[in-house]
């Protein structure tokens, strides 16, 4: 990964490369959008956010990419210069997690609203692309439920807005430790860390979270936009108690592969960012060792 951050910074030239190639693979083009704009500022980050969303562009207009994914694929995009703008600028995670949800909410909602004319019939291009992409993996099962299934408007929005704002995320999380690495070894882990939110931060994911759940199963995705504050609070804790404990690295495997198999353990990491808020548990960790 070093190598691969060291070839982005060597120039302009270099990162629109590995953007464009990294298109095919997961996070690596909104981690060279992050790295690009944490490190040289907005009108470097906007060059190569722009040249990222190429492909997208002449895929849409070819035919052989859906509308509906090629406004989340430059959503993605948009989102995650946004958010690397809000962390250089004020270095403050909680800031770049709430712009985060913010931001993800207002592309999703675009897009319902089909501003550019390239998706009139929002659910049914939805539920196209969905029976598309099952298609494509073999998933006959899934097509058939799609079929059957009528996915509204408020769902799909939700299950974009989501999409986009993790996707957002995690480009910036990898983009701030590709520059950890380069120029400050060790400065990454200190800021997760040490990520705690503010009370105005907290209460307001909690209570569109809790808003969410009542709402029922149409809203279910929100729940997972709303809640990503809360969630990465509880992950960035759950990561300093660990190192505090000296469990080894192991012990983060573990943490992680237990999230993927049990909901109830990203509920509690929730829960844990929520009440770290006010009761501030790293003290009572250090309190202890």
């Amino acid at each position: 990964m070093r190598l691969l951050a060291e070839f982005i910074m060597r120039g302009r030239l270099e990162a629109i490369v590995v953007a464009l190639i990294g298109s095919w693979f997961p996070v690596v083009p909104q981690a060279t959008i992050a790295l690009v704009t944490l490190r040289k500022g907005w009108q470097e980050g906007l060059i190569i956010a722009v040249a990222t969303t190429l492909p997208a562009f002449f895929g849409v207009y070819s035919g052989n990419v859906d509308a509906i994914l090629f406004l989340a694929t430059i959503g993605v995009f948009v989102v995650c210069y946004g958010i690397s703008l809000v962390l250089r600028w004020c270095v403050i995670w909680p800031a770049a997690l709430a712009a985060t949800v913010a931001l993800a909410c207002l592309i999703a909602i675009l897009i319902r609203a089909d501003v550019f004319n390239l998706a009139p019939d929002f659910s049914g291009s939805f539920m196209d692309l969905a029976a598309n992409l099952a298609l494509e993996n073999d998933a006959t099962d899934s097509v058939s439920v799609v079929s059957q299934q009528d996915i509204s408007a408020v769902k799909a929005t939700g299950i974009l807005a989501c999409l986009i704002g993790v996707s957002a995320i995690f480009g910036l999380l990898v983009g701030r430790w590709w520059q950890a690495i380069l120029y400050n070894p060790g400065g990454f882990q200190t800021e997760f860390h040490a990520l705690r939110l503010n009370t105005p931060i907290a209460l307001s994911s909690a209570l569109a979270l809790v808003y969410c759940l009542m709402r029922g199963d149409e809203y279910v995705y929100w729940t997972g936009l709303f809640g990503m504050p809360l969630f990465f609070a509880g992950l960035g804790l759950a990561h300093y108690a660990i190192a505090k404990s000296n469990m080894g690295p192991s012990s983060v495997v573990v943490m992680y592969v237990a999230i993927i198999l049990f909901l109830p353990l990203s509920i509690i990491l929730m829960l844990a960012g929520l009440t770290d808020t006010w009761l501030d548990y790293r003290q009572k960790i250090q309190f202890k060792q």
